[in-house]
């Protein structure tokens, strides 16, 4: 983590490779179960592709995002930027279109 390697995971979640993506995002919503990482991935970026990938039609995508974001918002200091980005929106809008229990 120290050593680059979060943010290549973030850069990973951004990518255009579903297995890789996939992959990278359920890694940040492990790596988001442990209190001292929340801040530090919310602050080298990892919020973004993260809420950009709540609107994959792929329900193991739409899993490992809104795992993400359900560990990210644990923080108390990520919340004004989660807000910021419409992150409450986009799980209005994903909780309306997706059915599965698994994300909802």
């Amino acid at each position: 983590i120290k050593d680059g390697g979060l943010e290549t995971i973030i850069r990973f979640a951004g990518s255009d490779d579903d297995e890789l993506r996939t992959a990278a995002l359920h890694t940040l919503a492990n790596i988001a179960n442990e209190p001292s990482l929340r801040r530090m991935i919310v602050e080298r970026g990892g919020l973004d592709p993260v809420l950009e990938n709540l609107s994959a039609g792929q329900v193991v995508v739409l899993r490992g995002a809104s795992s993400a974001i359900a560990n990210l918002a644990e923080e108390q200091l990520n919340h004004p930027e989660m807000l910021e980005k419409g992150t409450v929106e986009k799980l209005i809008v994903l909780a309306r279109k997706c059915k599965n229990d698994e994300v909802q």
